[in-house]
């Protein structure tokens, strides 16, 4: 590692500075150096520690943190939290637990270092590879950024974790090994333990050149977002968007200025439930004359085959006429690995509280294991007829069988 001076160009010597300390070696690594950093600077430093609870051992952890820091003499400050993963996965419940109390603690102009290095920065760009993504998801963590009052850094992006383990091996620093983190039936997990490893064999410096692939991306998002506030700035800013607007721009073009639009007003990407909510909403009954809707996002469409041209999409189409949905069609998934990976995904849909998420029907995973043709479904009945004819709302009002029927509230 150069020497740890440099990090004094990446903060304000004048402002506070927080580090964000969990014990592991990361962090540990990143405290040990600013405060050695203290001892010829004028520094106020302070730890923050954030027991999430989630492990029988985070007492402990904690305790480890008090003890560190208070043999070195550096301020210390706890934080013990409830993790709620209904509505979002563990690992993202956890992160925003976390970044509120750190919004908490800030003052204006206050700095919290956190301790992401190139390989943190790697592991994220593949996950999101593999999960799928746009541009601002191949941009990695910022190196700087606004975080409720104060600032956030990350001065580690510029080192590896082998950079790390190199300072740590010439010092005596006690550290916390959190066993969970060698499980690879996490994702991140596999891709730390397994993925990078065996990339690195081959390309020695593949996390480097992965965090400066995303660096390289994230300046070519900037430009891509100053041409389009330079071409449809008139268009777009504010609060509203006008529909004849867009009704005019390719179909491409319309969704980088929508995703752009989102940004700049602040607002959290919708996910493609929402977005088919906001259709059903504002949309459909719009549809008089008779119309196919297509192009339906992978998610949306758990028994559906992937659409053959189309990453992301499914080869399915609704016909709509008189806001009504008339029929719905698809090319049935017939890959026994594929249609068990999107009921897994439904199954963590419907621990996050959404009720309309598919169970896992092992019995179905066998019969199309034992082999299944090239398929398509077809929904358009007497059920359909009859929700026209009676001008339901909804085709669960007219299905025959009651026991389909939702409750009523009383």
């Amino acid at each position: 590692m150069q020497d740890i001076s440099s990090l004094l160009n990446k903060i304000n010597l004048k402002k506070k500075v927080f580090i964000a300390y969990s014990g592991g070696v990361d962090s540990t690594v990143l405290l040990h150096a600013f405060h050695e950093l203290s001892k010829d600077n004028e520094i106020s430093l302070e730890a923050i520690h954030v027991n999430h609870n989630l492990n029988e051992q985070s007492k402990s952890w904690e305790d480890h943190c008090k003890k560190f820091c208070k043999e070195r003499d550096i301020a210390f400050k706890s934080y013990s939290v409830n993790v709620d993963s209904k509505k979002s996965g563990l690992e993202s419940a956890a992160r925003n637990a976390r970044y509120k109390i750190f919004e908490e603690v800030l003052q204006p102009q206050d700095q919290l270092l956190l301790a992401h290095h190139a390989d943190d920065v790697a592991e994220t760009i593949l996950f999101r590879l593999f999960r799928g993504t746009g541009l601002d998801g191949l941009q990695g963590p910022m190196k700087k950024r606004i975080l409720g009052e104060g600032m956030l850094l990350r001065p580690w992006l510029g080192y590896t974790k082998s950079d790390l383990m190199q300072y740590l091996s010439s010092q005596e620093i006690q550290f916390i090994s959190d066993e969970t983190n060698f499980e690879d039936n996490q994702d991140r997990n596999f891709i730390r333990n397994e993925v990078l490893r065996m990339a690195s064999k081959r390309w020695p410096n593949a996390g480097s050149q992965i965090q400066k692939t995303a660096e390289l991306v994230s300046k070519h998002k900037k430009a891509h977002d100053f041409l389009l506030d330079r071409q449809f700035g008139e268009y777009i800013r504010g609060h509203k968007l006008q529909r004849k607007f867009l009704l005019e721009l390719e179909e491409d073009t319309c969704a980088e200025v929508l995703r752009h639009w989102i940004k700049i007003n602040n607002i959290a990407m919708p996910n493609k439930k929402i977005i088919d909510e906001i259709f059903g909403k504002k949309c459909e009954n719009q549809l008089i004359q008779p119309t196919f809707i297509t192009d339906y996002p992978v998610e949306m469409s758990p028994l559906a085959k992937k659409h053959r041209k189309k990453a992301g999409l499914v080869e399915r189409f609704e016909a709509v006429c008189n806001s009504k949905e008339i029929c719905n069609a698809f090319s049935e998934l017939n890959d026994p690995i594929d249609q068990r990976l999107r009921f897994e995904e439904q199954l963590e849909l419907s621990k996050r509280g959404d009720d309309e998420a598919m169970k896992l029907d092992e019995d179905f995973l066998t019969a199309i294991e034992h082999g299944m043709p090239p398929a398509a479904g077809l929904g358009i009945g007497i059920d359909r007829l009859s929700m026209i004819l009676t001008n339901s709302d909804s085709i669960q009002d007219v299905l025959f069988f009651p026991q389909m029927k939702p409750k009523k509230k009383k």
